[in-house]
């Protein structure tokens, strides 16, 4: 091996027969069944039984069988390949800086409840307690991110707030509303699950609009929408939120 040659992960010629025997051994009909028909095709060559394409046939047909099992041992014995592009393929992120460091975190997390551990939960506890509040220029810039991560930060600071107005509220749920459409479903529903969340405690807190009834089918149709789509909202949180917002929204004035 030369200077500073990394050692090969592949398995020596020997080490592969080994595996063979091992896995013959562990299974041995597979190799009685091909070591019979090979014995099958190479007696009838010499017996001259039947017509000529016939032994033909049977001879590769044996030849087959028999390559075709010796081949499962050999392949049963090699390390598995690694799938293709595994290693090289990269998590798509915007290209605009977040406004917090952590977005980019949060779309590394592969599931939602670990996006919900690791940092929404930090997050609105410390929006909870007051150590942290955003202010005006860091609302609009979260307002305006491609990171879904701060969109919500966002989002769970209007929930606690009783300064946003509903107007701005419904204005967030639209955006993530037309976001979740235009990606036919593809895109996260975390931000407008956290959106709709932030107006449905403004509607139980605060009295709802005067124009509430113009705007109540507007919500029937994303929970519509997502009632399609059973797959895209499988606990049905955001449909029971968007539920609850449409009763509130539905009852006559006081």
């Amino acid at each position: 091996m030369a200077k500073g040659e990394k050692p090969s992960n592949q398995p020596s010629i020997w080490e592969v027969v080994a595996q063979v025997v091992s896995k013959i051994k562990s299974e041995p009909f597979l190799f009685v069944i091909a070591v019979i028909a090979l014995l099958v095709g190479l007696t009838i060559v010499p017996a001259q039984i039947g017509s000529s394409d016939l032994r033909v046939i049977v001879i590769v047909s044996a030849s087959l069988a028999f390559m075709t099992i010796i081949g499962y041992y050999v392949r049963d014995a090699l390390p598995p390949r690694p799938a293709l592009h595994s290693s090289a393929r990269q998590i798509r992120k915007p290209t605009t800086p977040p406004v917090f460091e952590e977005s980019q975190r949060f779309v590394e997390l592969p599931t939602f409840s670990q996006k919900k551990e690791i940092l929404i939960h930090p997050f609105e506890a410390r929006i909870a307690s007051g150590t942290l509040e955003l202010n005006e220029e860091q609302m609009h810039k979260c307002a305006a991110s491609p990171w879904d991560f701060d969109r919500i930060v966002l989002y769970l600071q209007e929930e606690k707030s009783a300064r946003r107005s509903f107007n701005e509220r419904l204005q967030h749920v639209t955006q993530e509303w037309e976001k979740l459409r235009a990606s036919e479903g593809k895109r996260s529903l975390i931000p407008l699950h956290y959106a709709i969340r932030s107006i449905l405690r403004f509607l139980q807190t605060a009295q709802p609009p005067q124009e509430a009834q113009a705007i109540i089918s507007f919500f029937r149709e994303v929970s519509e929408y997502l009632k399609a789509r059973p797959e895209i909202d499988q606990g049905g949180e955001v449909k029971g939120n968007l539920g609850r917002v449409i009763d509130i929204l539905g009852k006559p004035a006081k």
